[in-house]
């Protein structure tokens, strides 16, 4: 019901960066010289350079989860770009909580109040954000209000689905049998050739993990 979302007389610009916090991975999807920043762990600097080369005005930040590797560098390009900051509805508590979010657990400095979403999200919203269109995948189990961004035929799988794994489940909120499922109901029914762009590592497919995920069996 999800695939092919966005302007398909549009051409997706996507780029990675993924020198982020724990290796964490940001992605700017630009679209007529719109572009969205999924997940924020990379130096607020960069992201804004890239979003430069691109030719695009940074519009939204979507996080997939409230993780510090996903989260800490959204305060300076919300700063800088004025962007809209967007996040499920259940995943507020946790980011703003440094005892959840693993400021306190990897003894890391936080002083500044967590920037306030201006949009939350659920399940099967529609995001329109003048460039491109997402749909949002409500996928718990890495967290409570963990997501996945599908736009066309690519889905930004932040830490629930990643090339050959899956995410962790053993942190505040998470739940492994809940992950799976959401893997199954909401990631495996999506078009095999759809590419996933993962919050850590490389990409894959969802045919590839269909196949060949060991953590999550198809019968």
């Amino acid at each position: 019901m999800f695939q092919g979302v966005g302007r398909e007389n549009m051409k997706l610009d996507i780029k990675k960066l993924d020198n982020g916090l724990f290796g964490s991975s940001t992605w700017l999807v630009g679209e007529a010289g719109i572009c969205t920043v999924i997940d924020c762990g990379v130096p607020a600097g960069d992201i804004l350079s890239a979003a430069k080369t691109m030719s695009c005005r940074v519009s939204h930040v979507i996080l997939t989860h409230g993780h510090v590797d996903h989260t800490c560098e959204a305060a300076g390009v919300i700063a800088s770009t004025g962007a809209r900051l967007c996040l499920h509805r259940l995943e507020v508590p946790l980011y703003q909580d440094t005892s959840l979010n693993g400021y306190r657990m990897f003894g890391l400095p936080h002083t500044e109040p967590f920037p306030m979403p201006n949009r939350l999200l659920e399940d099967g919203d529609l995001l329109d954000t003048g460039g491109p269109t997402f749909w949002i995948l409500h996928t718990p189990g890495h967290t409570a209000g963990g997501i996945c961004i599908l736009t066309g035929n690519h889905v930004f799988s932040g830490d629930t689905l990643f090339n050959h794994g899956i995410g962790r489940y053993d942190l505040p909120t998470g739940d492994g049998r809940t992950l799976i499922r959401s893997i199954r109901e909401k990631l495996f029914t999506l078009d095999r050739a759809t590419v996933v762009h993962c919050g850590h590592g490389p990409d894959t497919s969802i045919g590839e993990e269909r196949d060949h995920n060991p953590y999550v069996k198809i019968a």
